[in-house]
């Protein structure tokens, strides 16, 4: 089932199925990339909080953008950013051209 999807009825409580579907890059980095994820913030965080349980560090391809990584718990947040000589952020800075 791709996670991906149009923005959702507002009377569907889960209509992203984040929770059910099996973590797959693609469809991940898909719902990480689409503004109308962002806009359901159930679906948002049940989706982050599986990926911190399941795979705090997880590479998404999504379609159209740059494959990246996303780093979901703290710990791992502070350790990225306090090792800039092995973690680089640039010139992929931005998702979008």
């Amino acid at each position: 089932m791709d996670l991906a999807r149009e923005h959702p009825s507002d009377d569907v409580e889960d209509a992203w199925d984040v929770a059910s579907t099996a973590l797959d890059a693609k469809a991940v980095g898909n719902l990480l990339v689409d503004p109308h994820f962002h806009s359901d913030p159930t679906a948002y965080h049940t989706l982050l909080r599986r990926l911190r349980a399941e795979a705090p560090l997880f590479w998404v391809e999504p379609d159209e953008y740059a494959p990246f990584w996303i780093v979901t718990r703290h710990a791992d947040v502070m350790q990225v950013e306090r090792a800039m000589d092995v973690f680089v952020n640039g010139p992929r800075v931005m998702l979008m051209d």
